[in-house]
């Protein structure tokens, strides 16, 4: 998918999210895979989470010494809320499923 504009980057971070919760829920090789078994949390705390993912990776890129990101934080947070965003209406559509 082409990035190039803010739209489709978003849009890329939304579809990315809306399969996150079925997809990391059945691997073992996903980072805080207890998250991801109980959807009804992540829907529920979607802006929370959008928030502490967006300071997560923030305090990654400062522990590898990476400042420059640090003027995109605008476009990262945006980027997290329309992957939480995705992952609440595909969450719902698991649990409908399940």
């Amino acid at each position: 998918m082409d990035r190039s504009d803010l739209k489709s980057y978003l849009t890329h971070h939304y579809r990315w999210g809306y399969n996150s919760i079925e997809v990391k829920g059945r691997s073992s090789a996903t980072r805080f895979p207890l998250i991801y078994k109980n959807p009804l949390f992540l829907i529920i705390g979607f802006f929370p989470f959008a928030i502490a993912h967006t300071i997560y990776i923030i305090i990654r890129w400062l522990k590898a010494g990476k400042l420059k990101p640090l003027f995109l934080c605008v476009f990262l947070f945006m980027s997290r809320l329309c992957y939480a965003l995705g992952m609440v209406v595909g969450g719902i559509r698991y649990l409908n499923r399940r």
